[in-house]
Formats: structure tokens, C-alpha cells, sequence
């Protein structure tokens, strides 16, 4: 993988090739959080128990990123 992606590269990727597949009959699903940052994702988490999860597109490379608590 090329590791000179920039965020722009990932999030045109993400709309070129993946959004369709993530949304479902124009619903999106609850753990998915598509284009947001590590922070935000780290913020957003702090907040919920433990196990709770969210997929969300990565910033710096094609594809997606797992964060948990």
C-alpha cells in the first residue's frame, strides 16, 4: 500500500467505490461514522461503554479504520 495517500485520495476513494456499498436503501449503518477524524472518533468514544465500536473512513490510507473502547 502506498503510504503517500492523502486524505483526499482516501475520501475520493471511499466516494467513488464505497459509498454505495455502505448505504443500504438510504440508511446508513449506526457504527459506521464515514468521513470523521481519529480525534473526533477518540472524542466521540470516550463517552460510550466498553465494547462499543465505529467504523469510520481512514485519513491517511485507502480503506477503513476500526476504533473500539
Amino acid at each position: 500500500m502506498n503510504a503517500s495517500v492523502t486524505q483526499t485520495d482516501a475520501f475520493t476513494w471511499f466516494q467513488r467505490y464505497q459509498l454505495e456499498a455502505v448505504i443500504r436503501n438510504g440508511v446508513v449503518p449506526q457504527w459506521f461514522h464515514g468521513i470523521i477524524s481519529r480525534k473526533a472518533s477518540e472524542e466521540l468514544l470516550m463517552c460510550k461503554p466498553p465494547g462499543y465500536f465505529l467504523i469510520r473512513v481512514s485519513e491517511t490510507r485507502i480503506g477503513y479504520t476500526l476504533s473500539y473502547r
